[in-house]
Formats: C-alpha cells, structure tokens, sequence
C-alpha cells in the first residue's frame, strides 16, 4: 500500500511540476518571421515604413543570392547574449543553405538598462572577409549609436541594413578602396616581374655575345691552351633568390560577430 501511494505521489509531481525551461531565467528562442519577412520589431522601434524598407532591402538581397539578414529587437537576449545569438541564428537557419551568408542584427534592450543593452550581431562563415568583428561593430557606432542619440533608433537600423547592402553589392567605398589597392598592387607586381623578365634575356643575350667573340679569339690565337686558362672553359656564373610570394589567406573554420554597447 506504501508503495503504491509513494508511486501516485511521484506520479503526481511529475505532471504538475513546472517545465524546466519556465524555471530558467533564460528567455525562449522567438519564432521566426513569417515567408517574404526578416524583421521581428518587439520593441517597436519601427514604423511600417521603415518595416517595409527594411524587408525590402532584405529580400532583393536574398533574391540575388548575396545574402540572408535578420533584424530583430528584444528586451531580454538572457545573461549570455552570445550564446542566444547564436542560438537564435541557428534556430532560424539564417544565409542560403550552400553559401552560410547570413547576418543577425539583435537588439539586446534589457528595459534601457545602460549597463546591458548592446547590438548584437552574428554572421555566417560565408561572410568572412567581408565582414569582421571590428567591422560590424564600427558600422553600430557610425549609424546606430549616433541615430540613437538622437531618439531615432528606427533610422539607424534602416541606415544599418542599408550600409550592409552597399557591402554585399560591392559599392561601400571601403571595399572599393580595398579592390583599387589590390588591383594597384597587381599591376605593379606585374610591371615588376616584367622588369626582371627583361633583365634576365638581356643578361642571355649579353652572355651569348661574349661567348661568340670569345670563340673568334680562339681561333685567332697562336696558344690556344694560354687563351682557355685566362677564359676558363665556357662555363658561366649566374644569380638569383628563392624569395616567395603571395598573401597570407586566412581561413575560419566558422562566422563572426560582435557586441556594441550604445
């Protein structure tokens, strides 16, 4: 009879007994925006004109395969907001599935509280190179941060995404300098390699001439074995360097990211 009182009791806690998750300070993973659109807004920073500016932005981006971005605003990202971003990132499978191109814009609010909130930002592995840590967070205090300042939060998200789609389509003026100064730099390697090109068929040239008179010397001389100890046996000495080049390429084996506080 114990026993089977003590089984009913157990039973018992087990079906009224809270889910872990409701226990846990860490906030639930949002559900992801419905088909056609990247914005979740639970702040209510956005008009519906910026919400469809956004969207707009966004989806010609995906449309041509540049890349996939997510915006969303949330009071609490949880005491770990890495670890949500990625969550979060994950969970709604952001970036074309070949190209892992996606980027997170998450707005962690925590009501205001100057101490926590940040602008999150994770990207995919497909985005390295354009983009880094250093990068993404600057593009927060060039256009969010002074937005912000302003009470204006909703134009420096629009601002943001639309700065981030200057980089993806090539037209940002730092990734133009970027190409113009390795575009430079291989031209200029070129006219170097074409200089050495140059020098070492002159330096041929140069050697078979000598090598023409000295036979004529030869066949003038009255003491041939004098004329080859002076001239030596027609061998010749030549110099050169096993210096390398190229760039260092990096390689991740994943995305990036980063967290501004504003």
């Amino acid at each position: 009879m114990k026993t089977k009182t003590a089984l009913l009791a157990m039973v018992f806690l087990v079906l009224v007994a809270p889910p872990v998750r409701a226990q846990s300070n860490e906030p639930p993973i949002p559900a992801s925006p419905p088909d056609n659109k990247y914005v979740l807004d639970e702040l209510d920073w956005l008009t519906n004109d910026q919400e469809t500016q956004i969207n707009g932005i966004i989806q010609r981006l995906d449309n041509d395969g540049l890349a996939e971005i997510a915006v969303v605003t949330l009071d609490n990202c949880g005491t770990d907001k890495l670890t949500f971003r990625k969550s979060l990132f994950n969970a709604w499978g952001m970036g074309h599935t070949n190209d892992n191109d996606g980027l997170l814009l998450l707005v962690c609010w925590y009501g205001g509280d100057e101490s926590r909130r940040s602008v999150e930002q994770e990207y995919g592995p497909g985005l390295n190179g354009l983009l880094t840590g250093e990068r993404t967070d600057q593009i927060v205090q060039d256009n969010f941060a002074p937005a912000f300042r302003q009470e204006r939060p909703g134009d420096g998200l629009v601002t943001m995404v639309r700065t981030y789609e200057s980089i993806f389509r090539g037209t940002n003026s730092n990734q133009s300098n970027f190409f113009a100064d390795y575009y430079y730099f291989v031209i200029l390697m070129i006219i170097w390699l074409g200089i050495v090109v140059a020098v070492i068929i002159i330096r041929q040239i140069r050697g078979t001439s000598n090598i023409s008179k000295g036979n004529k010397r030869k066949r003038k001389s009255r003491h041939p074995d004098r004329e080859l100890w002076w001239y030596g046996d027609g061998g010749s000495s030549s110099s050169g360097s096993d210096g390398g080049g190229g760039f260092d390429g990096g390689s991740s084996d994943g995305g990036g990211g980063s967290s501004s506080d504003f």
